[in-house]
């Protein structure tokens, strides 16, 4: 009896031991996440939001994440575009403010929204050649030509030794109805599925995560109807993430909307998420990794609000 007990103990404290050591092996990948910052680089009054308290800003978001990485090891920080246009700063100095302070900030990658064309392709591409990370843009051309306005359509992104694939994108929809024919003129928008399944197709064996930046959501469509709303509003992107299933899309953070997700929408493997725009959130996206099957197990996601009040 005690001899069988014992191997039972053994093969238990095996059993454990291995447990742990799988626990111990197991990665959180934190993303932290921006959309349509919009040139709001103060905190404001942002009356839908709060008629007396103060909103948002530049700082307080770079701080949150600054800290974070700071602290942990495996913190991204990613933009969906739109980060021109609002207050006066932005439209003056057509955009380089904005890129002087961007550059102070933590991210490792953005990609290119409407509003990044507001004075011309040309400024756009003179002004983000300025940016000290990755900008990235897949489906964007130099009209009659292959040659892509932006050069990189992904990048690796890599953190002690784990690799996240981001790729960039802009809608159709939004290119061409939100950008004015004579701005756009020189350029044109293609159908971003095929260019995206190409880089994911590339990206297999070499990144341990990818993540889409995309801007193509619905503007305007607001109502009480809550995450409905939100899926409504998201809808193209729901369609994206549909279209690339097979393809090993883990997350698409996206903007154009301005419709915030409380809680990432699930659509087969993919995680589509989204802030309010005007840095009124900071959107947060914790995956629990697997590094046996390399798989995101389950995952947590929020909108951190009251930004203010981490200065």
């Amino acid at each position: 009896m005690n001899k069988k007990f014992s191997i039972s103990l053994l093969s238990l404290c095996i059993g454990l031991s291995s447990a742990i050591s799988f626990s111990a092996d197991a990665r959180d990948i934190t993303i932290y996440y921006t959309n349509d910052l919009h040139a709001h680089v103060t905190p404001e009054i942002i009356p839908y939001v709060s008629k007396t308290r103060p909103v948002g800003g530049f700082a307080p978001i770079s701080k949150i994440v600054k800290d974070a990485k700071a602290k942990e090891k495996d913190v991204f920080f990613f933009d969906a575009g739109d980060y021109f246009t609002g207050p006066f700063i932005s439209t003056l100095t057509k955009g380089e403010a904005i890129i002087d302070i961007l550059n102070t900030m933590p991210y490792d990658a953005v990609s290119v929204g409407n509003h990044e064309f507001d004075h011309g392709h040309e400024n756009l591409v003179k002004q983000l050649s300025k940016l000290q990370f990755p900008v990235l843009l897949d489906n964007v051309f130099y009209s009659g030509t292959d040659t892509p306005l932006i050069k990189e359509p992904y990048t690796i992104v890599e953190k002690d030794g784990f690799k996240i694939g981001v790729i960039g994108m802009h809608g159709v929809s939004a290119f061409y109805e939100a950008i004015a024919a004579g701005v756009r003129e020189g350029v044109d928008c293609r159908d971003p599925i095929p260019y995206v399944k190409k880089q994911l197709e590339e990206l297999k064996g070499k990144v341990d995560l990818t993540v889409l930046l995309a801007h193509e959501g619905v503007p305007g469509m607001q109502s009480s109807a809550g995450e409905a709303d939100v899926a409504r509003a998201l809808k193209t992107d729901v369609d994206m993430a549909k279209s690339l299933e097979g393809y090993g899309l883990n997350v698409l953070i996206t903007g154009h909307a301005h419709k915030g997700t409380p809680e990432p929408i699930k659509v087969g493997d993919t995680l589509v998420v989204s802030t309010d725009a005007y840095t009124i959130e900071l959107g947060k996206l914790v995956l629990d990794w697997n590094p046996e099957t390399k798989k995101v197990d389950s995952y947590n996601g929020k909108l951190i609000t009251h930004v203010c009040g981490y200065l």
